[in-house]
């Protein structure tokens, strides 16, 4: 039977079965607990951020979650890069994945690099990343880490190659 509850949001709503009616009307309530959630975070989020405005750490905080973020993508593609090859056994996936996890990344901290043009004066300076190696990692995480990153770069494409910034070997990392 259908329903003819004065309550249904639309006509179309109106000549499904009742069961199929409940099931909507389950899913715009929970849909509207969602919005709802999505609100509070993005007014929290809000509220967050013009109390670093204000006590001026707002730059520090954006380049500090810019560092994370990188950290969180590198162990996200050499992830992908793990799950998706088929030159690595089982136990080596596994020891791989134990391994690739963000406390596994090794930082990077920005610079600037002259873009190497003959009059250095106008070319403007390239940012590029000094990595900071992990002193504790063994050679074992080292060359797993080596090899799923080379993997990455096979499978990406010309353009992702070229959009990649350029990274160079920096001072040790003292975490």
């Amino acid at each position: 039977t259908a329903c003819q509850s004065d309550k249904c949001p639309t006509a179309v709503v109106r000549s499904m079965p009742r069961c199929m009616h409940v099931l909507i009307l389950n899913s715009f309530y929970i849909r509207s607990i969602i919005h709802a959630e999505a609100a509070r975070i993005y007014f929290a989020s809000l509220k967050r951020r013009s109390k670093m405005a204000l006590a001026g750490k707002l730059d520090e905080s954006k380049k500090r979650q810019q560092k994370v973020q990188r950290k969180h993508n590198k162990a996200h593609s050499r992830m992908n890069a793990c799950t998706t090859s088929t030159a690595i056994t089982a136990e080596e996936k596994s020891e791989a994945m134990k391994i690739l996890t963000v406390d596994y990344m090794s930082s990077e901290e920005t610079g600037q690099e002259c873009a190497g043009s003959e009059d250095e004066r106008q070319a403007p300076p390239v940012t590029i990343f000094k990595i900071c190696p992990l002193p504790w990692r063994s050679n074992r995480a080292n060359s797993i880490i080596a090899s799923m990153d080379r993997k990455t770069q096979r499978k990406s494409s010309n353009r992702a190659r070229e959009m990649c910034r350029k990274r160079n070997n920096g001072d040790p990392s003292t975490r």
